[in-house]
């Protein structure tokens, strides 16, 4: 699930957050269990609180940063 919001103005709009809630939505209606995200870098400090806020955990480390996953 990569979300690259490239102009600055439009970061901080909860854009990230609405993709991403669609997405689980059609996860969901897809029929699945868990939804996964492959890596999101140690720097990004902005991304990750945005994945956790919508349920994500993460669960392996990775030479960059850590996978993450939602049990829908």
């Amino acid at each position: 699930m990569p979300i690259v919001i490239g102009d600055k103005s439009y970061r901080g709009k909860g854009i990230a957050k609405q993709v991403i809630g669609a997405l689980l939505e059609r996860g969901k209606t897809l029929g699945y269990t868990e939804q996964y995200v492959s890596e999101i870098y140690e720097f990004n400090i902005d991304s990750r609180k945005c994945f956790e806020s919508m349920g994500f955990v993460a669960y392996e480390k990775t030479e960059k940063g850590n996978k993450f996953v939602k049990a829908s």
